[in-house]
């Protein structure tokens, strides 16, 4: 593709960046299940006991290089709630670009 911008299974990567949607699925009293085509990323994620608690209380959080941004949640029956993240990765990460995405809600 154009841009320095190639498909990849499960996500994009942009010259020096990577992204990855993120899947949070949580109800209450049960270890929340993170679903990405990145078997990476889901690994790392599900090892995280802090990244579903950050991600409901705020809107982002930083996870071994990667910034998983928020980007809506929804609210199901029993207390249930799917939060649909962005992961981005890249080289000299300053935390600008989940910045500029929290500003224009990606």
């Amino acid at each position: 593709m154009s841009c320095g911008i190639q498909r990849r299974r499960g996500g994009f990567k942009l010259d020096g960046m990577q992204l990855d949607a993120l899947l949070i699925v949580a109800w209450p009293d049960i270890k929340p299940v993170m679903l990405s085509q990145n078997i990476d990323l889901s690994r790392l994620a599900s090892e995280d006991n802090r990244l579903a608690p950050a991600i409901a209380s705020g809107n982002r959080h930083e996870l071994q290089g990667w910034q998983i941004v928020r980007r809506s949640s929804t609210a199901y029956a029993g207390e249930r709630v799917i939060h649909d993240c962005l992961a981005v990765r890249g080289r000299g990460w300053g935390g600008e670009i989940a910045a500029e995405c929290e500003l224009v809600h990606c």
